[in-house]
């Protein structure tokens, strides 16, 4: 879900952040650390991840790069989900309205609609 991506994210970030705050650029750099994180992740998202290392070759990335791209999928798909929402509650509120409208003139058109 989206709220469990974006805890994930703000976790990593926050350990991201001590590390390079207490000089521990060597654990940014761990392929293990790297490992253990990327095994937490779902694996549609690993798989888009390691589309962006191709990119990012010759490049070695680290837990840094990882967090930088994944702050950027995770407003993506709040985004996303935003607009999703929006959309579902204009269209309640639309059948909403039309159920009302048709109660009130004996319709049951919209009965069709909702089924």
């Amino acid at each position: 879900s989206t709220s469990s991506l974006r805890s994930f994210v703000d976790t990593l970030h926050n350990l991201v952040r001590t590390l390079k705050t207490y000089g521990h650029g060597a654990d940014l750099k761990a392929a293990a650390n790297m490992q253990h994180v990327m095994g937490k992740l779902p694996p549609a998202i690993s798989e888009r991840w390691s589309r962006k290392k191709l990119e990012l070759q010759p490049k070695e990335v680290d837990l840094k790069d990882l967090d930088k791209w994944l702050e950027t999928e995770v407003q993506v798909k709040e985004m996303a989900f935003g607009r999703m929402m929006k959309q579902l509650r204009l269209v309640t509120s639309l059948l909403s309205y039309l159920a009302r409208q048709g109660s009130r003139y004996g319709d049951g058109a919209v009965t069709g609609l909702m089924c």
